[in-house]
């Protein structure tokens, strides 16, 4: 089926996702907030639909549309299984009949032609829509990631809150399969999976993830007495946490004294009073500086002034905005295979030269002492280009393109050119 994309009016498109993106910090809304502007650059009418608990959003966060849940009862749920919180959002909103209700007539009321579904946990609400409401919309599932995977991983890791039940792990698959079954199209974060699911015969396509951040202006210089410093920046996500400690578990001992690692982020605090760091307490003190949070200027500098940008995540999934905002900033790279996940095709020969990918831990730690002493060169402009905000609606309007013309061919339609796409 081709998207609806009309010349008479413009095109309306229903964001829908468990979270707010009027003032986006984490990637996830990172990702979408741009999505969204993209989208209203490519000239559609898009507004956005955030349903989330109360808790997870100031009030200035929130969009003038979002549904808030605030029910203790809800609370008690999604704390008791925090890493599938995702999946008890939905099944409270289909417990509670006038909830349900108010999301869907604020769905009803905007009459999207397409609605982008970000993640696949909302999916039984928007099938609710099409049963009960019989709205007509073409739905874009965007942000597939294998969601089941990741959980069926995270559940076996002993940093990992709640239990460890894995018909939780069932729940999720089910949910995400309907998700792909029923979507018209996906979108994948993920280059790997995004051929999977053209292998198996969807519409899929992959979105890389960009940087929001101007490496492009003029930065003030360093300051000259300035120690050489690897730049970490992250949320507290617990995994973030648990890359750094487990990467450098020993300490930072293997450091020269004057060279540092400096955290920004909310990470900073988390990393600070972890107990692994306080093990090597002393000497991990006098090679780190914690940032915290940073405004966005001061973030640029701190990328463009490093020896080099470091992400050591060991697990998870997810937008990667740290890869993209590393991978932008024009500094040599040292990542994982894991921080690599969704990035790699878009390396070609940077991988080596520029991108720096550890092997294990002891690798890593290698690669970091040789950026200090200057050893690691940095990538080519051209790599750094792929993930500037601008390429994300080229991406997006290339995805569109596509599929238009897939569609056109398939059934068998004039291109715009006038000539007919069908296949003989």
């Amino acid at each position: 089926m081709p998207l609806h994309w009309s010349d008479e009016r413009p095109t309306r498109v229903l964001s829908f996702a468990q979270y707010p993106i009027r003032n986006p910090s984490h990637g996830g809304q990172v990702r979408l907030r741009g999505v969204v502007d993209a989208l209203s650059r490519m000239g559609c009418e898009v507004s956005h639909l955030g349903v989330y608990p109360e808790f997870n959003a100031e009030p200035d966060d929130r969009g003038p549309i979002d549904t808030i849940i605030s029910d203790e009862e809800f609370n008690k749920a999604y704390f008791a299984e925090p890493l599938f919180g995702d999946l008890t959002i939905a099944s409270f909103i289909l417990s509670r009949p006038a909830l349900c209700s108010q999301i869907m007539d604020r769905i009803v009321s905007f009459s999207p032609d397409v609605i982008w579904l970000e993640h696949p946990f909302l999916y039984p609400v928007l099938a609710e829509v099409r049963e009960r409401r019989g709205v007509d919309f073409q739905l874009i599932y965007s942000s597939a990631n294998d969601e089941a995977k990741l959980k069926r991983i995270l559940i076996e890791s002993p940093s990992t809150p709640g239990t460890r039940d894995p018909s939780l792990v069932e729940a999720v698959a089910g949910v995400e399969n309907d998700a792909v079954r029923n979507a018209d199209y996906i979108i994948c974060i993920n280059d790997e999976e995004a051929a999977g699911l053209v292998a198996r015969g969807e519409e899929a396509a992959f979105l890389p993830a960009t940087t929001t951040l101007d490496f492009d202006r003029v930065v003030r210089p360093a300051p000259r007495a300035a120690a050489p410093y690897a730049a970490y920046a992250a949320s507290s996500y617990w995994l973030n946490v648990d890359g750094f400690m487990e990467t450098f578990s020993d300490g930072l001992g293997f450091l020269y004294y004057g060279e540092q690692i400096h955290v920004a982020g909310s990470c900073s605090e988390a990393i600070r009073n972890d107990k692994r760091f306080k093990r090597h307490e002393s000497i991990n003190e006098s090679r780190m500086q914690f940032r915290g949070f940073l405004p966005v200027n001061d973030l640029t500098e701190l990328y463009l002034h490093a020896k080099a940008v470091i992400n050591p995540v060991t697990k998870g999934a997810g937008s990667n905005l740290k890869t993209a905002d590393a991978l932008a900033s024009g500094r040599p790279v040292i990542t994982t295979a894991k921080g690599l996940e969704g990035f790699r095709s878009m390396l070609g020969d940077s991988l080596g030269v520029g991108v720096y990918e550890a092997s294990d831990v002891l690798h890593f730690r290698k690669l970091v002492r040789s950026a200090m002493a200057g050893e690691l060169r940095a990538p080519a402009r051209s790599l750094s280009l792929k993930f500037r905000p601008e390429a994300l609606a080229e991406n997006l309007g290339g995805i569109f393109e596509t599929w238009r013309s897939q569609a056109a061919r398939n059934s068998g339609t004039p291109d715009e050119a006038g000539k007919s796409t069908a296949t003989s």
